[in-house]
This record gives structure tokens, sequence and C-alpha cells, in this order.
């Protein structure tokens, strides 16, 4: 997929998708130069990037939430941050993918 390639119509889940991937990759400081990715190629190394990401801080997250009960609430201060992450990170791992099919 070159960048000249036209980019295909969104279908119904990738309409869900985008404003969660756009503010992302905002978030992130990687914001596309036409400002959002509806216009632009979501690039392999980011999808690769993102999926690692929500694999790590879905772990972590999953991990964090189990050990309340026993440590305490206090866990939830890293946890929420972490779940925002690997929500994040999926929704531009998964519009990407959509986006190559």
């Amino acid at each position: 997929m070159s960048a000249r390639e036209p980019l295909p119509d969104l279908d119904p889940l990738q309409r869900l998708l985008l404003p969660v991937a756009d503010r992302f990759m905002l978030l992130m400081l990687s914001r596309p130069p036409s400002g959002t990715l509806r216009t632009t190629w979501v690039t392999w190394a980011t999808i690769g990037l993102s999926s690692v990401t929500f694999a790590v801080a879905g772990t972590l997250t999953v991990l964090l939430a189990g050990a309340v009960g026993r440590v305490g609430p206090i866990l939830l201060v890293p946890a929420l941050p972490l779940a925002f992450l690997a929500l994040g990170s999926a929704s531009l791992a998964l519009y990407g993918l959509l986006q190559r099919r």
C-alpha cells in the first residue's frame, strides 16, 4: 500500500474506531500530517507497535486488577492508565488492520 494509493471506504467498525484511534495518535504525539487517520494509511510498523503495546499494557492491567483484592485499591492507580493505553493501542492496531483487508 503506497502513500498514493487511495484509502478504502470506512466500514461501520472503522467508523467507531476512528475517533479513538485519532485521539490515541494525538496523545502519543504521532499525529499524521493530514490530522486524521481517515486520510492516512496506518503503517505496518505502527500496527505492530500498537499490537505489542496492547499485549503488554493489557497483561499488566489484568495482573494489577487481579492483585487489588490482596494488596488493595492503590493498584488501581497504575491499572487505569494502563487500561486506557491498552484500549487505545488496540483500536489503532485494529483500525490499521481493517484498512488493509
